[in-house]
């Protein structure tokens, strides 16, 4: 290529001008690399945005498509559905073949000759078993397996989706939290500056200062403390959603999150809808068809079960007067002498009264834990309207103590005491707001209320 140049530029300007091809052609491969690299990154991890936050149906099938727990009973409940395919075939015939009557020693008569072709027959014979009073139970007991792998999965679905809530919810505390600390820190800081202000000119003394830093730094360390709680939150979240989880678009964005469930109607009792309504009980109860089922089969296996035979023989012993060629019927019967099923049954009544056990503790959990978390709830916002009352004062005291210390008539003291007392009841109120939105999602999680995932 540079060939037309060397008489003009010489070897040594060509030298120069393919090092700084090279150079160039690195470049852009580096280039390249880097940007298909962030691709590749952006692509392998997935965002989740704080606006479907607010959207439980997108949450839904977020995390029916994503969630590792969810995928993994999703992949199980179509195992088990297989077995419902299995059940309904019928059994498999059997082939056999046979090379009879092959002579050994002295032929009959004697010195016949080529004995190995006019002396052995050759059988083929084709057996189908039946079986008896099983097929049906069978049927049932993997059509019920299948129904409770389907039913186990969405209450995979469900603890994970009141999860992933949960996380999200600690994201809205600890992002309102830090919101009021981010306050704090401004107005600490612009007290800390007028106190320095006044301290250079000697109208506070150098103790009154030290506080007004000291008070600083106590509020930076609580902010940092948000910082990491917030941090926190997000990680958790991420790990259930399994993408990286978005902050709310502010502080006041998530506490608005936090208090859209205080309002939310909910069940005050244990009843047959609710019931109804989860999961784990329709797998106890899908459970309890396929023990019926099962008791049924083994009884059943006291049967016995039938296999008709179809021969064919083609005999060379024609010699000896048998026929060439003939065709044979049998039945072939299993007799049940050692297993009649006992295991079957004795499974059977084990999954029963595991059934049994494991619905009256659940309606007894799920009664207690519904009316507690309405208890909660009625608790929380009953608190939250007095410390309103509260807020709002201390608020109004802690302004006019500001403006009072700007004026010269009140003392730091005075400003700090009451900044606390309005920082105490601020974050109370934080966390009643996060209190009455466990206390929902506590509800909800016991009467089954989120959305169904996606088919």
């Amino acid at each position: 290529m540079l060939g037309p140049f060397k008489s003009i530029l010489g070897d040594a300007w060509e030298a120069m001008l393919s090092r700084w091809t090279l150079v160039g052609l690195l470049i852009c491969a580096a280039g390249m690399s880097r940007a298909a690299a962030a691709q590749t990154e952006s692509s392998e991890t997935p965002v989740l945005a704080a606006i479907t936050y607010g959207e439980d149906d997108r949450l839904a099938a977020w995390l029916w498509a994503h969630n590792p727990d969810v995928i993994e009973a999703r992949a199980n409940a179509r195992g088990v559905a297989a077995e419902a395919t299995r059940a309904r075939l019928l059994p498999n015939p059997a082939l056999d073949m046979t090379w009879g009557t092959i002579p050994v020693g002295q032929t009959n008569p004697p010195g016949l000759a080529s004995p190995m072709t006019h002396v052995p027959n050759y059988v083929v014979g084709l057996t189908q078993p039946f079986e008896v009073g099983k097929r049906l139970p069978r049927r049932t007991v993997a059509d019920a397996n299948t129904d409770t792998a389907n039913a186990q999965s969405q209450d995979v679905f469900a603890g994970r989706f009141f999860d992933l809530l949960d996380s999200i919810g600690r994201i809205a505390r600890a992002q309102s939290r830090l919101a009021a600390y981010d306050a704090l820190v401004a107005s600490s800081e612009e007290l800390l500056k007028l106190q320095r202000a006044r301290a250079s000119k000697g109208d506070i003394a150098v103790l009154d200062l030290t506080r007004a830093e000291v008070d600083q730094q106590l509020v930076l360390v609580a902010q940092s403390t948000g910082q990491l709680e917030l941090a926190q939150a997000l990680a958790d979240c991420s790990a259930i959603a399994a993408a990286q989880c978005s902050e709310f678009s502010s502080g006041e964005t998530a506490r608005a999150w936090l208090r859209s469930f205080a309002d939310m109607p909910l069940p005050e009792r244990w009843t047959a809808e609710v019931e109804g309504r989860r999961a784990d009980f329709r797998a106890l109860e899908a459970a309890a068809r396929a023990a019926r089922a099962l008791a049924e089969l083994g009884r059943a296996y006291a049967y016995p079960d039938l296999g008709a035979r179809l021969g064919y023989t083609y005999d060379t012993f024609t010699v000896s007067g048998n026929q060439a060629q003939s065709i044979s019927v049998g039945v072939v019967v299993t007799l049940p002498v050692f297993s009649r099923g006992q295991a079957d049954i004795q499974a059977a009544a084990g999954q029963t009264e595991r059934v049994q056990e494991v619905r009256a503790a659940r309606t007894a959990a799920g009664r207690a834990a519904l009316a507690a978390a309405a208890r909660r709830r009625d608790l929380s916002l009953g608190r939250t309207r007095k410390i309103d009352e509260a807020l709002m004062k201390a608020s109004s005291v802690l302004t006019a103590l500001t403006e009072a210390m700007r004026r010269g008539s009140a003392s730091l003291g005075d400003v700090l005491q009451a900044r606390r007392a309005h920082q105490e009841l601020l974050l109370e109120r934080l966390d009643l707001d996060n209190a009455t939105f466990s206390a929902v999602l506590d509800a909800r999680r016991a009467a089954a209320l989120y959305p169904q995932p996606p088919r």
